[in-house]
């Protein structure tokens, strides 16, 4: 009986450890997963900022145009009402 005993309580260690091992491993990939969010978060708050970036680009040279084509018919109707000035 006793090697029996011995035998029994050998596997229910190594069933104890082979389930702490598990819920530790458990806990790693939520850790890791975890931070793929965080750095999926990050990337995309990188994107996002980015591209409002670029539309702001965008309304930056619409204006610069803008204001060129103003000038340009304001020179334009001094030139021709003879204000020049």
């Amino acid at each position: 009986m006793g090697t029996v005993q011995c035998l029994r309580e050998g596997v229910t260690y190594i069933v104890d450890l082979l389930l702490e091992f598990s819920l530790g491993f458990g806990q790693a990939v939520d850790l890791v997963l975890l931070t793929l969010e965080i750095i999926q978060g990050l990337l995309m708050s990188f994107l996002e900022s980015s591209l409002l970036l670029r539309q702001l680009h965008d309304g930056v040279i619409q204006t610069r145009h803008l204001l060129r084509q103003i000038l340009h018919l304001t020179e334009t109707s001094r030139i021709v009402t003879g204000t020049v000035g």
